[in-house]
C-alpha cells in the first residue's frame, strides 16, 4: 500500500464530522456520516484509508427522513471514523491516475438504492402509518354503512339515537342480552319507532369499540338540542345500567358531551332521570 504522497492529494486537511447537535424547534437535527465505497492504496501515518461517501442526514426525533450526498471523502477504519478528508474531483482524478483509487470508481459520487432507502426510512414509517389508518378508516366506514342499512327507513334522528346507544353498550367491550332488550325498549319509547332486538344486537356488535372524536361528531351532526338531550338520556340509560359509570363508560359519555357541548350539570340531571327510569321499569 502506498503512502499518502500523491501531489494531487497533498495538503488536504483532516476534518471532523460535524453534527448540528442543537435541536431545532421542530425537534429535528442534521448530522454528517460516512458510507464505505471502496478500499484504496492510500496510507496516512501508517493507517489505511478507504473511499467514502460523505452524506448529511436530516432527522426528526432520531428518525431519518432526508439524506443528501455531499461528495467523496477519505477516512480510516473503512469509513467507520469521526474524521475524514474531503476529496475534490481533481484529487480523485489524481489518485486514480496514480493507481491509488480504482478506475472503476465513478468520477461523480452516486448513492446506491439501499443507501438512499436507509437515509429516508422515516418516510416508510409515514407510509405504513397512513396505510394502517386507511385500513382502519375503511373498516369503520363499512361498519357504519352496515348499521345504517339495517335501520332502513328510520328517521335520521332515531337512527342517530339508536346508533349512539349501541355504541354505549359496546363501550365496556361486552354487549349483554339485557342491554339489547333495554336498548330496543328505550329506543321505542324515546323515538316512537320500533327496532327488533336481533337488529339492535347486530348493530351493537358493529359499533366502534373505541370511537374517536370524529365518530362522536358524526353521531350528533345535524341533531337539534332536543334530539341531543334524548340521545344523551338514552346513552346514560344504557351506560349506567348497573347504577354506576365505569372508566370506559365515563370516557364515552364525556366524549359525547364534548361533541354536544353539553354542560356537566345537564349530564348529572339526565343521569338521575335515567336512574329513576330504570327503577320504575324494574318495579313495573
Amino acid at each position: 500500500m502506498r503512502k499518502f504522497t500523491t501531489a494531487a492529494l497533498a495538503g488536504l486537511l483532516l476534518v471532523s464530522l460535524s453534527g448540528e447537535a442543537e435541536a431545532r424547534r421542530s425537534g429535528g437535527s442534521s448530522s454528517q456520516n460516512l458510507l464505505f465505497v471502496d478500499s484504496t492504496k492510500i496510507e496516512i501515518d501508517g493507517a489505511p484509508y478507504a473511499l467514502c461517501h460523505l452524506v448529511k442526514d436530516d432527522a426528526i426525533l432520531f428518525i431519518n427522513y432526508l439524506r443528501r450526498l455531499e461528495g467523496y471523502a477519505l477516512a480510516a477504519n473503512k469509513c467507520n471514523s469521526d474524521q475524514y478528508i474531503a476529496l475534490t474531483a481533481e484529487a480523485l482524478a489524481g489518485a486514480k491516475a496514480a493507481g491509488e483509487i480504482s478506475q472503476s470508481v465513478p468520477d461523480e459520487p452516486e448513492l446506491s438504492a439501499g443507501a438512499m432507502i436507509e437515509g429516508h426510512w422515516g418516510w416508510a414509517l409515514v407510509v405504513l402509518a397512513l396505510g394502517l389508518f386507511g385500513v382502519r378508516a375503511k373498516k369503520s366506514r363499512d361498519r357504519r354503512n352496515q348499521r345504517q342499512a339495517m335501520m332502513g327507513s328510520a328517521s335520521p334522528a332515531a337512527a342517530a339515537i339508536l346508533d349512539a346507544m349501541c355504541h354505549a353498550a359496546k363501550a365496556d367491550g361486552h354487549v349483554a342480552d339485557a342491554e339489547v332488550a333495554g336498548i330496543a325498549a328505550a329506543a321505542r319509547e324515546m323515538t316512537g319507532e320500533s327496532f327488533a332486538p336481533e337488529m339492535v344486537r347486530q348493530m351493537a356488535e358493529l359499533a366502534e369499540a373505541a370511537p374517536k372524536e370524529g365518530d362522536f361528531k358524526r353521531l350528533v351532526k345535524g341533531r337539534t338540542e332536543a334530539e341531543k338531550e334524548v340521545m344523551m338520556r338514552g346513552v346514560l340509560f344504557v351506560a349506567a345500567s348497573d347504577g354506576t359509570l365505569d372508566g370506559k363508560e365515563q370516557k364515552f359519555v364525556g366524549m359525547l358531551a364534548k361533541a354536544m357541548k353539553m354542560r356537566k350539570e345537564k349530564i348529572h340531571q339526565l343521569l338521575a332521570e335515567a336512574a329513576n327510569a330504570r327503577q320504575q321499569r324494574a318495579a313495573s
